[in-house]
């Protein structure tokens, strides 16, 4: 981390890492340690993987403590994106409850999934998560991770935001993708591979 902050200092790029990953069963004080860390070491945006376990079992309090702590640990002027892992949570109305929760306790952006299990991002998560933003009153970002590898891929995404937040909301700042075999596709599209 401290590697890639130092040489990426004054080129505008953000330094991203995840925590409680990818499993979200980590001890929460090892979390904040490890966030600690990270942005001691140049980190600028924090993924923290929401303790889905614990939240598909109803204990929503475990989730919701593990994101407003690490919220308090992150500044302000960092990024903290929270991720669901939506196929792991299943059911679209726990991934709205999800995303709520997520928002609630200060997630700047909310992510499908850590790319680490057998289900990643879907249309109907995306759209129940984008549903939730639309709905809310905070100023919160989408990261549709995992899956992602074409430019159609790609397409049918940015089309559910253009749908459900209207045309001009995906941005950098609200809209990110996760998706390092996206890239590829984006580079042969462009003929730079």
């Amino acid at each position: 981390m401290a590697t890639a902050s130092e040489c990426l200092a004054g080129r505008g790029v953000a330094i991203a890492t995840v925590v409680n990953f990818p499993s979200g069963d980590e001890p929460l004080g090892d979390v904040v340690d490890m966030t600690r860390a990270s942005l001691a070491d140049g980190a600028n945006e924090i993924d923290l993987v929401l303790p889905y376990t614990s939240f598909v079992r109803g204990d929503t309090a475990r989730a919701s403590e593990y994101v407003s702590t690490v919220r308090g640990v992150v500044p302000s002027e960092c990024h903290l994106k929270v991720i669901l892992e939506t196929g792991e949570i299943g059911a679209v109305d726990l991934i709205e409850s999800a995303a709520r929760l997520a928002i609630a306790a200060g997630a700047d952006f909310v992510k499908t999934s850590t790319g680490k299990t057998s289900t990643s991002a879907t249309p109907d998560a995306v759209r129940a998560m984008l549903g939730v933003i639309r709905n809310s009153d905070a100023t919160v970002g989408i990261k549709p991770s995992g899956g992602i590898r074409t430019i159609a891929d790609a397409q049918l995404y940015l089309g559910l935001a253009d749908e459900i937040m209207g045309p001009a909301w995906a941005t950098p700042q609200t809209f990110r993708f996760g998706a390092s075999g996206l890239l590829d596709a984006i580079l042969t599209t462009l003929g730079v591979t």
